[in-house]
């Protein structure tokens, strides 16, 4: 399964184990997310043929669709300080 239809799938029928591992992520590591842990939370969902990790980019297009005040907090709480 390519990446764009593995984005699709998490939001479309994970979407709220996805929602879980961000939140959980985010508030674990603050305001600089841990892409390798959330890799590994997302390969524990054990879903067929998924690639083996997201870029950072594809992270913040789940983020941005799945949990958008985890996605405001990181990107304008950069520059509200």
């Amino acid at each position: 399964m390519d990446k764009d239809k593995f984005i699709e799938v998490l939001i479309e029928e994970y979407s709220e184990q996805v929602k879980d591992i961000i939140i959980t992520g985010y508030s674990n590591s603050g305001s600089k997310l841990n892409f390798r842990w959330l890799n590994g939370k997302l390969q524990a969902l054990r879903i067929d043929q998924s690639p083996l990790s997201l870029s950072e980019d594809e992270w913040y297009e789940l983020i941005f669709e799945l949990a958008p005040d985890v996605y405001d907090d990181l990107y304008y709480g950069r520059y509200a300080a």
